[in-house]
């Protein structure tokens, strides 16, 4: 695993139950885990991440047509 840059960050209070609900159905260990996953998803679907890492996340990495 790559060696990371620690960030802290808030969430609004609404936000925490849903993240937990989705930390408990990913089966992720902390709710960090499923915060990255998310992140990484969100920079995956805005096009800022290579097709292997879209590939890894589960995202369609070939082109779809109208």
């Amino acid at each position: 695993m790559a060696k990371g840059n620690g960030t802290t960050f808030y969430l609004s209070e609404d936000l925490v139950p849903l993240v937990d609900k989705l930390k408990d159905r990913r089966q992720d260990p902390t709710r960090a885990a499923t915060l990255r996953f998310l992140i990484l998803k969100s920079l995956a679907e805005l096009g800022y991440l290579p097709s292997l890492q879209k590939k890894a996340l589960g995202l369609e990495t070939t082109p779809t047509s109208p």
